[in-house]
């Protein structure tokens, strides 16, 4: 009875035990754990509260309002600090000790408790509508939720140790009550157990104790039973037996036959089976194997597989055995070296097998040789490859001839050379990407070349370097730099600090008419992607490179083409004033501004006072000087905005745009006392004195339109002459 009565209180008191341990533990962490979620709570509460007390001092920077409102939050007892801060995160008020704490808040949103768990710091925006106007920073003493817990803790510990003794007494006093019963089962059970089928258990109650007593006496019957029942069962067993012993010999005798079956087989397979065990060792093979690993018949068998491969194809096997042994299926290609020394490549196809206590102990492997058809499978992937790089190459070819079609449209519509640099420096970055480049031209008649424009991070070339510098003008052709250090690299690239890298110049010339040369470096970039291997021969391209030149030269040849030809169709050859062609429409342009903004234009016809007489006694030439002369005196007495033209042999008309009577008036008698004061010099003698007869006019004052106005001034300027010339008719 002592022995049941113990192991009941050694089963029961542990529980008991346990669950006093699991009060003690969890009682204190869960009261405070809800007084601090009740903490927390409340502060976000009087968070939102003192933000919103805080919105308009804030919104109106009333200082002295919100250095109040703070105050009033500070003097709460469990407030620690306090930090208002506006829109732009700059502290406007703050009190209390740590007020920095609310940087490390902003650093550490997901723990809001400070390291000592001591103050609970909030931060609540202000807003103003929708707006958020700025943040309020507190931090609320959380000293009470401490002591709170060492109080709760302590009594606590009381209330466990009570219930524990409680619980040990009753727990005694009742293990003995349900001891008596079984002591008097077990007196019974050994005298049965000795051999006396006859004894029975009284059954003195109806619990738990009667039950088993009636489930005991119960059991006593049935092996009464299962006694008289047992001599029948050995004496058919015993017969069962010999038949099964029987049927066991001729199962045995048809596995054999199915082993030597299943041999032939597999020896006259044409791909390698064997067996290895869980060291890699060979415990059986085929003859199709022992061919594939070129030994002899049974030379596979305790050779381990490491013999036949290298250090990287044993690291694959090793992995390989590891997961046979968590019972996985593989299927993997393998490199083996071969007794004979050659390479080869199998197909393996492993299954793992396991003996009946579940040991793994061996995997059955099946080797096919595909050496010839990796070789033919890399034939196929480098030739794909190839046809990869060529078909990008065809894509880059096709992007870089749309790229030099679309700069040879664009540059058709540059009325300026800068904006033929601009987009040649830009078309350039295009074509070369990962490259620097440079665009330098002379400017006659020196033989310095300035940098128009250039692309990239280093570019090639100073502002400003002399054409013997570059070895492309030198030569007159392209100049390819491919093994830095080995070639010769142009004294620009080496003055620029990149003559350890590959370049390419190419002169800039068309139809003679043009000096100046495209320079491109290859040094590395930070766009460049270093992972790359470095660019092949090809990859200078110097073909697009020439190509890109060309554009650029031409483009710009033919806009000073299209200049010059446009300054012979406006401009006299012989004085270099406009012509009357381009007095015309100057003239149409002036009118319809003029009526727009209601302005006036002035106009003065000049005519040269005795030019034929003058003609005819010195000549034409002295009359071509004469007429030089006389126009480089009109461009220095007009303004910027204002327009001289030769209208016709010895006269000339200037165009005053928004000038009236007075400017024009006093215009006219500069020009006149100008021309008096004015000394020509031909052939070492001065010729003169030239006087001018001129004839003003007006618009609107002297007409609706251009014509109008011309033909006053020239009446005026008739009558001039009439009146004895060297004067002014207004």
């Amino acid at each position: 009875m002592k022995g049941i009565r113990a192991k009941i209180l050694l089963a029961t008191l542990p529980w008991l035990g346990a669950f006093c341990l699991f009060i003690f533990f969890v009682g204190p962490l869960e009261i405070k754990r809800v007084l601090s979620e009740t903490a927390t709570a409340k502060a976000i509460n009087i968070s939102q509260t003192a933000a919103d007390n805080i919105n308009v001092p804030l919104f109106f920077r009333d200082e002295s309002s919100l250095k109040e409102a703070v105050q009033r939050i500070w003097e709460s007892n469990d407030i620690a600090y306090v930090v208002v801060q506006d829109a732009a995160g700059k502290v406007v008020q703050s009190s209390g000790q740590g007020t920095a704490d609310w940087a490390r808040y902003k650093e550490n949103t997901e723990n809001l408790f400070t390291p000592d768990e001591k103050i609970y710091r909030t931060a609540t925006p202000i807003r103003n509508r929708e707006d958020v106007i700025g943040r309020l920073f507190l931090g609320f003493k959380m000293d009470f939720i401490s002591s709170e817990a060492a109080k709760a803790r302590t009594n606590i510990i009381i209330l466990c140790l009570v219930f524990f003794l409680l619980g040990t007494i009753v727990v005694f006093l009742m293990s003995g009550w349900i001891a008596r019963p079984l002591q008097t089962i077990t007196s019974i059970a050994r005298q049965i157990a000795g051999g006396d089928l006859s004894r029975r258990v009284e059954i003195r109650s109806r619990d738990e104790a009667g039950e088993l007593a009636r489930s005991f006496n119960k059991m006593v019957d049935r092996l009464q039973e299962l006694y008289q029942s047992l001599e029948s069962q050995v004496e058919k067993r015993t017969g069962e037996l010999q038949r099964e012993v029987e049927e066991r010999k001729k199962a045995e005798d048809l596995v054999r036959e199915n082993e030597k079956l299943l041999r032939s087989m597999v020896e006259g397979l044409g791909e390698g089976v064997g067996i290895i065990d869980q060291d890699e060792i060979f415990l059986a093979t085929n003859p199709a194997a022992e061919e594939i690993f070129g030994v002899a018949p049974g030379g596979l068998i305790g050779r381990n597989t490491k013999d036949f491969l290298s250090p990287k194809s044993a690291a694959i096997v090793a992995e390989q055995t590891r997961n046979r042994r968590k019972g996985s299926k593989g299927v993997y290609d393998l490199e083996i070296i071969a007794a004979t020394g050659e390479r080869k490549m199998l197909l393996i196809t492993a299954m793992p097998r396991f003996n009946r206590d579940g040991t793994f102990e061996s995997a059955l492997t099946v080797f096919t040789d595909i050496t010839q058809r990796k070789h033919i499978e890399n034939q196929i992937r480098e030739t794909n490859e190839k046809l990869r790089l060529s078909v990008q190459k065809m894509e880059r070819r096709n992007a870089e001839l749309g790229l030099l079609s679309e700069m040879g449209e664009t540059l058709q519509s540059c009325h300026t050379e800068n904006e033929i640099y601009t987009l040649g420096a830009r078309f350039g970055e295009k074509l070369f990407p990962q490259q620097s480049g440079a665009i330098l031209l002379t400017d006659p008649p020196s033989d310095l070349l300035d940098l128009k424009s250039s692309w990239g991070e280093t570019p090639p070339a100073a502002i400003v370097l002399d054409t013997a510098d570059c070895w492309s003008l030198r030569r007159g052709k392209t100049h390819i730099v491919e093994n830095p250090g080995k070639d010769i690299a142009c004294r620009h690239i080496v003055k620029a600090g990149l003559s350890g890298f590959r370049s390419i110049c190419v002169p800039l010339t068309s139809y003679g008419d043009l000096r100046g040369v495209l320079t491109i470096s290859y040094a590395p970039s930070g766009r460049k992607d270093n992972s790359k291997d470095e660019e092949t021969g090809e990859d200078l391209r110097p073909r697009l490179a020439s190509n890109l030149a060309e554009f650029i030269g031409t483009a710009i040849v033919n806009l000073r083409l299209r200049e010059t030809l446009r300054e012979k169709s406006i401009r006299d050859p012989l004085t270099g004033l406009f012509n009357r062609r381009f007095m015309e429409e100057t003239l149409d342009r002036e009118i319809r501004r003029a009526s727009r903004l209601k302005v006036s234009i002035g106009m003065i016809m000049v005519d040269i006072d005795h030019f034929k007489t003058f003609n005819d006694t010195y000549g034409h030439e002295a009359g071509d000087t004469m007429l030089r002369e006389v126009g480089r005196l009109l461009m220095n007495h007009i303004r910027r905005e204002d327009v001289v033209c030769r209208y016709g042999g010895e006269e000339f008309l200037l165009i005053l745009p928004g000038a009236d009577n007075e400017l024009i008036r006093t215009r006219a008698e500069r020009l006149r006392s100008g021309a008096q004061s004015m000394t020509i010099a031909y052939q070492q003698r001065l010729l003169g004195p030239v006087t001018l007869s001129m004839g003003c006019g007006s618009y609107p004052a002297d007409g609706p339109d251009g014509n109008a106005v011309i033909n006053a001034a020239d009446l005026r300027m008739l009558q001039a002459k009439q009146e004895g010339r060297n004067r002014i008719i207004y």
